[in-house]
């Protein structure tokens, strides 16, 4: 199954209670249980500098929205996987 998790904060990018540790380790639960699990959350100011790895790839949405279908192209930050 394809989930996407979104979320204000996730560790260790942004945290400032608990919900970022339980996105976090949502995530990581339901990747090692076989899903393929994506989690979505702001870029916020000093991201960048403090994770380096991070680059920007374009994303297109395609999805259901009522009776019709949504289509975006945009830009997503994910970690540069070797």
């Amino acid at each position: 199954m394809k989930i996407l998790l979104a979320s204000s904060e996730v560790h260790p990018y942004s945290k400032t209670g608990g919900l970022a540790d339980m996105v976090g380790a949502l995530g990581k639960a339901l990747a090692r249980s076989g899903h393929e699990a994506c989690i979505i959350t702001p870029l916020y100011q000093g991201i960048q500098e403090r994770f380096p790895a991070l680059r920007r790839v374009d994303w297109q949405f395609d999805f259901p929205l009522g009776a019709q279908r949504v289509q975006r192209n945009c830009g997503r930050w994910q970690l540069k996987k070797d």
